[in-house]
């Protein structure tokens, strides 16, 4: 049985993540535009690398990403917390169209 480590973590920092995923969630919604094509997803994740390495993270932390309810809470805390921060940096619509492409991607999978 695994364990979640969720309840773990500061609320604080729960509560900023919800706002941040509800925040672009509303925006995707809301944004006029469709989608017109997928963007080639190895593009898509060059992009969040190229900013991994101008924030100085371990790009390695990217692939951790489908495990964090796996890890310990302060090491899925900091792996969540950089993929926020490169997200983040993007302006509003390209990380719109990042984070579709994204949702897409994990579609076709």
């Amino acid at each position: 049985m695994q364990r979640s480590h969720i309840k773990d973590l500061p609320s604080d920092f729960i509560k900023s993540e919800i706002e941040i995923k509800t925040e672009i969630l509303e925006s995707a919604l809301n944004s006029p535009e469709k989608l017109q094509k997928f963007a080639g997803i190895e593009g898509i994740l060059q992009k969040i690398i190229d900013v991994y390495v101008e924030k100085g993270f371990a790009t390695v932390n990217l692939s951790k990403l489908e495990t964090v309810s796996n890890m310990a809470p302060e090491a899925a805390c900091k792996v969540v917390q950089e993929f926020s921060i490169a997200l983040a940096s993007f302006d509003p619509d390209e990380a719109v169209f990042i984070f579709k492409s994204l949702l897409h991607a994990n579609k076709i999978r």
